[in-house]
């Protein structure tokens, strides 16, 4: 699977996720469903989605009570 199998939402969410420093500044999904016009259920619903599609690409996981991510 490849970035043209995400959804317009999905797309628009790996866009934002790889425009921003998340070592620099920690995740909040807050923030990305307002930057996004959207609500924190459809971010938390995408991110599984971008794991699955982007598989090599994209790393999400949990770690010290945290959520964490990678992207290429």
């Amino acid at each position: 699977m490849s970035e043209a199998d995400l959804s317009e939402f999905e797309a628009r969410l790996f866009a934002w996720i790889r425009e921003h420093d998340f070592v620099a500044y920690p995740w909040s999904t807050p923030a990305a469903a307002q930057a996004l016009g959207s609500t924190t259920d459809a971010v938390y619903e995408a991110l599984p989605n971008l794991v699955r599609h982007l598989k090599g690409q994209f790393f999400l996981y949990y770690h010290e009570g945290s959520l964490h991510m990678e992207s290429e």
